[in-house]
């Protein structure tokens, strides 16, 4: 072959590639993930450290329950696959079959329409009594069997951690509640299906959701009007939320929380040990209650229950009085009772109640159902409240009476003579009353608690509140339901050793200070800070002295003109302005100060 062919045939291959390069389509590159955490998937470790969290609870059937695949990891991580959502504590409803009582649990046999299910409700023990070693030995009596939550025909809800049990399986309980209605069965499978459709079955890869947001109080209190009549009718909260699941959602878990959310659980006060009697637990747990205690939910006043002048007089006359147990001998030193001034009378303080008018076509009570403004839930505590909660009530003797047997102790040792000694033991009743408010003011001073402007909680005979999961069981973690934690009149009557005096007309009303409060205050001080130095801007010759944001001390010092806010740290604020970046109220631009979005 020439020389001529070989150049002609190499400029013919080199054409023919550029034209083959020529036409080739590149395509758009792939985005790259921002950060590792969002490409990466989660690791075993991670998926169950996620199901112990309280949105990793998951509403599902009861065949759900049996037909769940176990995790086959061998690193000891005892949770279940729910389609490609990891789970270990689920939410069921159905009618209860089967109730088997013994000494410490109880056992419901639930039926949805799917599966039978064994349902486990472990029973706190009852405190012991201690016998004094001057009255002689009595026989122990065989304990009461626990008394069932439900029986064979009522319809439940049930919160517990799946569990294996032989070749079937159970659901070991956390919380149970009667439903109050058979319809909340319906709409409970119908969001399990939609649960199914939108989050369980899809083919994508699970990912750990974000934490969800808590959503912000309101920024003006509503009055709320109480009741003439305190109600001891139970609402289940739960049986009215219904789950509606979006597209947008579809790719991540939907947020499977309820409208509690569990605390971190704390021994009970009957159970602590003699050493941990202290003042400063005692500080610790009337926080604890402040912080965990449930929202209070008047009933809506309707004006049918108003329907003349005389039914407005009859109700106003026939307020109960909070129940208080007459002492067994009256001593000089007891709690101050409130004076009595001539026109009162000896029943405990209500709230006001709004003028009447009885003339012309408007309504005899000013309030309505009718409202179109939401009613804010958000209720401060007082002290007579926080003296009257039986836990609260009966550590604080628990601790004075440790502190009284210390002081007789001394005194024995130095020759005190037996009247003082006796003195000391008959002033438990003082000595409580000084404990909460210590207490209080301390919590005050550290910035726990800061002064409310708005409702308090009204002191009513049996508000029947719930808060069995703030006490932890002494053989598991499990929460029981037979501890309540509710301020009811007999357990009240149980407890006293003193006669409680009625509340004050004008008590001061403290609120635990949370980030979703002082946020709200937060906002307030920033958009005042804003518009100031919006107006120096205008007047300043050069605008650009004045720089953008600002920071967490000159928010701080500015709250702090309001004598409220004098005793908050830069850390309050912190959480606050987080707080409000999660819910995108505001955000950091750069150098610690922060703005508002638009």
């Amino acid at each position: 072959m020439s020389s001529t062919a070989t150049v002609t045939v190499a400029a013919k291959s080199i054409s023919k590639s550029t034209d083959r390069y020529s036409v080739i389509q590149l395509s758009p590159s792939k985005r790259r993930c921002l950060s590792d955490e969002g490409c990466r998937k989660p690791t075993t470790q991670e998926l169950w450290a996620w199901t112990l969290t309280p949105d990793a609870v998951a509403p599902c059937s009861l065949r759900d329950v049996l037909q769940m695949k176990e995790n086959d990891t061998e690193d000891n991580s005892d949770f279940f696959w729910l389609g490609r959502v990891p789970c270990r504590t689920v939410k069921v409803v159905g009618m209860v079959i089967g109730v088997q009582a013994y000494e410490k649990r109880v056992i419901y046999s639930i039926d949805d329409g799917t599966s039978v299910v064994d349902c486990n409700h472990l029973q706190m023990p009852p405190p012991k009594t201690v016998q004094s070693k001057s009255q002689p030995p009595k026989k122990p009596e065989p304990e009461p069997l626990p008394k069932p939550i439900a029986y064979v025909g009522q319809f439940v809800r049930v919160i517990g951690k799946v569990q294996r049990k032989f070749d079937s399986r159970q659901i070991i309980i956390e919380r149970i509640v009667r439903c109050s209605s058979a319809n909340d069965e319906l709409n409970h499978c119908r969001a399990v299906r939609e649960l199914h459709r939108m989050t369980y079955s899809l083919d994508e890869p699970f990912s750990i959701p974000p934490l969800p947001t808590l959503p912000p109080p309101p920024m003006t209190p509503a009055r709320i009007q109480e009741p003439s009549t305190p109600s001891t009718v139970v609402s289940d909260s739960e049986s009215s939320a219904t789950y509606s699941p979006t597209k947008s959602e579809a790719g991540q878990l939907v947020c499977l929380s309820f409208s509690f959310e569990t605390p971190q659980k704390l021994r009970h006060p009957s159970r602590l040990h003699s050493r941990d009697l202290t003042d400063n637990t005692f500080r610790i747990y009337m926080k604890h209650y402040m912080d965990h205690a449930p929202d209070f939910t008047p009933e809506p006043v309707r004006e049918s229950d108003y329907d003349s002048d005389m039914a407005v007089g009859t109700s106003l006359t026939l307020v109960p009085s909070t129940p208080t147990k007459p002492s067994r001998h009256r001593h000089e030193d007891h709690t101050p009772r409130a004076k009595i001034t001539a026109g009162t009378s000896e029943s405990t303080p209500r709230p006001r109640v709004p003028a009447l008018r009885f003339g012309g076509s408007e309504p005899i009570y000013s309030t309505t159902v009718s409202s179109a403004k939401p009613q804010s839930n958000i209720r401060g505590f007082t002290l007579s409240y926080l003296r009257r909660v039986p836990e609260l009530r009966e550590l604080a003797k628990r601790v004075v009476k440790r502190r009284i047997k210390e002081e007789r102790k001394k005194a024995k040792e130095t020759g005190a003579s037996q009247k003082r000694r006796t003195a000391l033991e008959s002033n438990i009743g003082p000595k409580m009353k000084r404990l909460f408010q210590w207490a209080i003011v301390l919590l005050l001073k550290e910035g726990g608690v800061v002064l409310w402007d708005g409702e308090s909680r009204p002191i009513l005979d049996n508000p029947c509140s719930e808060m069995s999961r703030l006490w932890r069981s002494s053989n598991s973690t499990i929460g029981a339901d037979s501890t309540v934690f509710s301020v009811t009149s007999g357990t009240i009557r149980e407890i006293d050793d003193d006669e409680l005096s009625d509340p004050g007309v004008d008590e001061e009303i403290y609120l635990p200070l949370k980030p979703a409060y002082l946020a709200v205050e937060v906002e307030k001080a920033i958009k005042a800070l804003s518009d100031a130095a919006e107006k120096m801007r205008h007047n300043a010759s050069d605008p650009r002295v004045l720089t953008g944001g600002f920071t967490k001390d000159s928010i701080l010092s500015f709250m702090k003109k309001d004598d409220r806010w004098r005793h908050i740290g830069d850390w309050h604020v912190e959480d606050a302005l987080k707080f409000l970046e999660l819910e995108g109220r505001a955000w950091c631009i750069g150098k610690g100060r922060w703005v508002l979005t638009l």
